[in-house]
């Protein structure tokens, strides 16, 4: 209901020259249905959001679970197969720079899932991803030397330029290096671990030419070379902008 207030009066009883005001006060029973259906709202509204809150937490967790448990395997792994090997036997040496590589990767996983867990920034990763890196481009060189497996080799190659490229994208943050590292782990994880296990298992590893390894691999570092220095064109033009 709408009502007009009485003019108040001054000086002897005069109305004052105001403009009239009217105040307006809704029907009780629209008062109590809206507050109803805003209650009603957050009711459904707040489990939503805490089953997703919840779901991601666990996927999180879950995903930091299997990243320490693969990295402990690996480091499990390299430790077996060094002391299975006699350090005076002739493949020591070669075993030994193997249990590295096994290692590298074993503690890479680690560290993602420690930085999952804590919620770090990815600094911390990416400075590893860059030691990473130096260590893979040691073992390429270690495995090129004298022809000892030039097609781990040039394996080891690619996975230096990986960790390299974790690298620059965690510690620059650049989204447009974050996704041309992304590309690079997609091409890699079948150009340097799917067709090469397949391969090995298959037994045409050790027949396979290197320079069709060297060709390929080179062709997936290019790839990350063309993806990191194109610029991403915007999908959405800017608001205000335009149209010809």
């Amino acid at each position: 209901m709408c009502k007009r207030p009485s003019n108040h009066t001054h000086n002897g009883g005069l109305p004052a020259l105001r403009r009239p005001q009217f105040t307006c006060s809704w029907p009780r029973w629209i008062t109590e249905l809206v507050a109803q259906r805003a209650h009603q709202h957050d009711r459904q509204q707040r489990p939503r959001t805490h089953r997703g809150g919840s779901v991601r937490l666990r996927a999180t967790a879950c995903c930091a679970r299997f990243r320490a448990l693969a990295g402990s395997l690996l480091v499990l792994t390299a430790l077996l197969q060094v002391s299975t090997v006699s350090p005076d036997s002739p493949e020591y040496r070669m075993m030994a720079f193997g249990a590295v590589g096994f290692t590298l990767f074993g503690f890479t996983y680690l560290t993602v899932a420690v930085n999952s867990i804590f919620g770090g920034t990815g600094t911390a990763l990416g400075w590893y991803c860059g030691w990473a890196a130096v260590i893979a481009a040691v073992l390429a060189v270690v495995n090129f030397a004298g022809s000892a497996d030039a097609l781990i080799a040039w394996l080891w190659v690619s996975w230096s330029v990986l960790f390299f490229s974790f690298f620059v994208a965690l510690i620059t943050g650049t989204e447009r290096l974050g996704a041309a590292a992304g590309i690079l782990a997609i091409i890699q994880s079948v150009t340097t671990a799917s067709a090469p296990a397949l391969m090995m298992l298959d037994g045409s590893w050790s027949t396979t030419s290197t320079t069709v390894i060297a060709i390929v691999q080179l062709v997936g570092i290019s790839v990350y070379v063309v993806a990191a220095a194109c610029r991403r064109r915007a999908l959405v033009p800017a608001v205000g902008s335009r149209r010809d």
